[in-house]
């Protein structure tokens, strides 16, 4: 059984396309330090930007020193058991669903410097505007419309749908591009430890980003992620669930393969396989790089991931009771995706 997530947006014919994917455990950029200016990281061409949001992409990324990144600011939001409400500023940045290398290099407004123009990612797009206009930028900020320069960028929620069995007996999934949440690995209980718990629930769930930029008139450049989350969150009195900050313990022991499909044009096998086994503890979203692709011109409106993936994701807050904890696992018969 396979998972598919769409992640194109218009249809131009792609000129050039490689993949890539990388392992390691560990990472210091050797070849690049961005400077800091004005509260942002500065790239001298969206070229340098993008190699290094992809060197970054599934390493642990050590924050440049003295910059406020988005990254920290979700810390924050997580340093109490019950999260931080947070800002409509953060709650957009949040439904972009950056990878974490995204996370390390945007400031904790979604802005980054490219050449002479500062980037700002806001509602499911990616705009320049000229540093010159940089003292009124946040009067242009109010009327996003006007901005003349952007590209598309973001996360699509996917959601996954059981239909009939076929004749095999197998369960078949389609999918539909939504606003909804992939829902099929959700486990909710009542934390008894710390006391105050409350209802909580583990949710592990699978997410793409896509991004882009313009190099020429003619050269349009993207690239493609997909990344599993591993979260907790918590039930407030309104019965809304919000990111929960307690201390637990993850495990995962997983492997499979990625594929991105672009009807009429190919599939792309994103290689090495898929294979990830750590124990960690954790007090937020647990972000996973499953794998990335780079290419040129725009990925069909239909173009979709391909993932199989099995193994093990365990989940338990330190010190509750061994009754909540969550093994969820997938097999060749019943794969997790």
């Amino acid at each position: 059984m396979k998972t598919k997530y769409f992640c194109g947006i218009l249809l131009i014919t792609i000129l050039v396309a490689s993949c890539k994917k990388e392992t390691s455990s560990s990472f210091e950029n050797e070849t690049l330090t961005p400077n800091i200016k004005n509260g942002r990281l500065v790239f001298n061409t969206p070229a340098e930007f993008d190699s290094y949001t992809g060197d970054l992409y599934d390493k642990n990324v050590k924050l440049p020193s003295g910059f406020n990144s988005l990254q920290q600011t979700l810390d924050e939001t997580y340093s109490t058991k019950e999260g931080k409400e947070v800002s409509t500023e953060i709650k957009d940045l949040l439904d972009f669903y950056f990878p974490p290398s995204y996370l390390a290099i945007l400031n904790n407004k979604g802005e980054v410097r490219i050449g002479d123009e500062i980037v700002w990612y806001h509602g499911g797009k990616k705009y320049y505007i000229p540093i010159e206009k940089e003292i009124s930028l946040e009067k242009i900020k109010l009327s996003p419309e006007k901005i003349e320069k952007f590209s598309i960028a973001g996360s699509k929620v996917i959601e996954v749908k059981d239909e009939k069995p076929d004749f095999s007996g197998s369960r078949r999934l389609y999918i539909t591009p939504s606003g909804g949440l992939d829902a099929r690995h959700q486990h909710e209980f009542n934390q008894v430890y710390p006391p105050s718990g409350g209802a909580r629930k583990y949710v592990h769930e699978i997410r793409t980003f896509f991004d882009s930029y313009w190099i020429s008139p003619s050269v349009y450049i993207w690239n493609a992620y997909i990344s599993l989350y591993i979260k907790m969150e918590w039930k407030n009195s309104k019965g809304k669930w919000k990111p929960a900050g307690e201390t637990r313990d993850v495990s995962v022991n997983i492997s499979g393969q990625a594929t991105i499909n672009t009807p009429g044009q190919g599939g792309y096998a994103i290689g090495p396989l898929i294979q990830q086994n750590n124990s960690l503890q954790v007090n937020s979203d647990y972000i996973i790089p499953l794998a990335h692709f780079n290419g040129s011109g725009t990925l069909p409106s239909n173009a979709q991931w391909s993932l199989d993936l099995t193994g093990t994701i365990y989940q338990h807050v330190v010190g509750d009771i061994s009754q909540n904890a969550w093994y969820n696992t997938g097999t060749l018969q019943s794969p997790l995706w």
